[in-house]
């Protein structure tokens, strides 16, 4: 398991983020929404010096740093992991039934609750880039489900549409995998 605390430019691509100075400019992008750098940190629940070190690629960002900026802003978490596709979600045409951010902010909140619970329950204890790793593709792969269950007309599950419903890891053969497969 690599160290957190590593700095980015040492990091081995992963293919999920990109190099440390991509992911530093994607982040800096989405600072520059906020009017300040103050408030960018505040919103991301970190100090100003250490969205500093960040944005210089001195320190690896912690996944629900990133997420934070990004949902307060609106921009697309698979923008921010992997730089492709539109940067807003207001501009992502497949987003178009979730054009206020929350039903992102729902799916991603229920999906770090679901986890933190399988990952207790199966007494796993990732490092941060790994768990922002089953994050980001977990978040990936529910989407294009909820996605898919919207274009058929189906009923979405509580976990893809309502607060506070965590999505049972272990009941996803596929998402239980892939902890096994990042871990």
């Amino acid at each position: 398991m690599a160290n957190a605390d590593r700095s980015l430019r040492d990091e081995p691509e992963t293919g999920v983020v990109g190099s440390g100075s991509e992911l530093a400019t994607r982040m800096d992008a989405v600072v520059r929404l906020f009017e300040t750098k103050t408030l960018a940190a505040k919103a991301a629940g970190i100090t100003p010096e250490q969205l500093s070190r960040q944005l210089k690629a001195l320190n690896r960002p912690f996944f629900d740093t990133m997420a934070r900026l990004c949902i307060a802003k609106g921009v697309s978490l698979d923008w921010i992991a992997t730089g492709e596709g539109a940067m807003l979600q207001r501009d992502r045409s497949s987003l178009s039934s979730d054009t206020s951010g929350s039903t992102g902010e729902i799916l991603l909140n229920n999906l770090v609750q679901g986890l933190e619970i399988y990952l207790r329950h199966k007494d796993l204890k990732p490092q941060p880039a790994q768990k922002a790793r089953m994050i980001v593709i977990f978040y990936r792969i529910l989407s294009r489900w909820r996605e898919q269950l919207i274009e058929s007309g189906s009923e979405l599950p509580m976990h893809l549409r309502a607060v506070d419903h965590p999505v049972d890891i272990a009941a996803h053969p596929i998402l239980s995998e892939v902890v096994g497969l990042i871990d």
